[in-house]
């Protein structure tokens, strides 16, 4: 599947310093999966950490703006699936353990809940949607930047399919 493909390479060509840019990670997913005629858009969501002694959320917090750092949080999404190459957000703000990408299946059913990961038995990745009255539209990156990703991407996803079959 050239979801699980682009998931596994993103960190390949996208150098870590950019792991927790949401907005340009999901940017260089959407157009990559563009590119295999894959239909993905952006959706703006709020992270959340969920534990049994505390939460943790990334994005639309009403946080102060601070030069560089949006208040918001963006993830690219299929119609079946989201991407979020961005969870180490949690990482670095919580310094909690959360994979390097998610690729979770997205919840089918009219609801202010995109999808959830189950990380183990006590700890939970939930996407919602954006809280009202936010300003939802993702920053714009460096379009050179994005394109040579997105080439680079490509030609890793590519040769993954070409070399061996993905499980659906």
């Amino acid at each position: 599947m050239v979801s699980s493909a682009a998931a596994r390479a993103v960190f390949d060509v996208i150098p870590e310093e950019y792991a927790t840019y949401c907005s340009l990670v999901s940017q260089v997913l959407a157009r990559t999966l563009h590119r295999f005629e894959v239909t993905a858009r952006l959706q703006s969501c709020q992270l959340w950490h969920v534990a049994p002694r505390e939460n943790h959320v990334v994005g639309f917090m009403g946080n102060a703006p601070r030069q560089g750092k949006w208040d918001g949080h963006v993830v690219c999404r299929t119609h079946s699936f989201l991407l979020d190459g961005a969870v180490r957000n949690l990482q670095r703000d919580f310094n909690l353990t959360v994979p390097k990408v998610a690729l979770v299946a997205a919840f089918n059913a009219p609801s202010h809940v995109i999808a959830r990961l189950d990380l183990d038995q006590s700890r939970a990745l939930w996407w919602h949607d954006a809280p009202e009255g936010f300003d939802t539209l993702p920053p714009r990156q460096p379009i050179g930047m994005i394109e040579h990703f997105v080439r680079d991407l490509v030609a890793k996803v590519d040769d993954v399919m070409r070399s061996a079959p993905l499980l659906c």
